[in-house]
Parts: C-alpha cells; sequence; structure tokens
C-alpha cells in the first residue's frame, strides 16, 4: 500500500508510470542528491535496459526513446532493496515521501 501510495504522489499520469524527471525527484528527496544509494542504482539499471531495448527497436535513432518505470519496476527496485536487508532504507524512503509505513502496521 505505501509503495502505490507513493507511487500514485509521484506520476504525474494518474498513477500509469514515473517518468526519469519524477524518479530523479523521488532520488534527490530521498538520498539528497543523485548518483547515491541503492534506489538510484537500481532505477538507472531499469532505465538504461529499457533506452537500450527502445533504442534497437527504434528505425529514427535521431530521437531518445522515451523510457518510463513502471508500477511493477518499482516494487522490483523495493524487493531488492529488502532482499539486501535495507528495510530501514525502504521505511525512510517512503516516510520522507509522505506515507506513514510505521502506522499501517
Amino acid at each position: 500500500r505505501a509503495l502505490d501510495e507513493v507511487f500514485d504522489k509521484l506520476s504525474s499520469n494518474d498513477g500509469d508510470s514515473l517518468s526519469q524527471e519524477e524518479v530523479n525527484d523521488f532520488l534527490i528527496k530521498t538520498n539528497g542528491e543523485l548518483g547515491r544509494g541503492g534506489t538510484f542504482r537500481s532505477a538507472s539499471e531499469i532505465f538504461r535496459r529499457k533506452a537500450e531495448s527502445r533504442s534497437s527497436d527504434s528505425t529514427n535513432n535521431d530521437e531518445e526513446p522515451v523510457v518510463e518505470l513502471t508500477r511493477e519496476d518499482w516494487y522490483g527496485i523495493f524487493a531488492r532493496e529488502l532482499a539486501e536487508g535495507k528495510w530501514w532504507s525502504v521505511v525512510y524512503d517512503l516516510e520522507v515521501c509522505g506515507s506513514s509505513v510505521r502506522e499501517l502496521g
């Protein structure tokens, strides 16, 4: 529920996806800057893979492919954090974005 709440809050297209800019805003809010943290590394890898996939599928190489993070991608980023034992990082990220994770219990 908390992951969905934050995703919806960040998304400018009714919760369908997150743009690179929206994810960057989240990362700056949670990490203080771009370029650090597990969520940054995971999100960057997803965007890179999607951009490579789209550019290889595209016939017009002059335009940058539009890549977005899906809700499933979003879940995966946080699942990876949890799998690495960083539950405290997940709680912090969600709470700094306005979700009351500790109250959901």
